[in-house]
Order: C-alpha cells, then structure tokens, then sequence
C-alpha cells in the first residue's frame, strides 16, 4: 500500500512541476 501511495503521490508532483514551469515565463 505505501508503495502504491508512493507512486501516485509521485505522479502529481511531476505534473505540478510541469506547470509550475510553463507558469514561469522562463
């Protein structure tokens, strides 16, 4: 299960990187 959780939560957080860059004008 924390694995599972692990993977998942890892998935969001690539996401939220990613816009996170596209919302920076650099």
């Amino acid at each position: 299960m924390g694995s599972n959780l692990k993977k998942k939560k890892k998935r969001p957080l690539k996401l939220s990187l990613y816009l996170l860059k596209q919302d920076d004008p650099n």
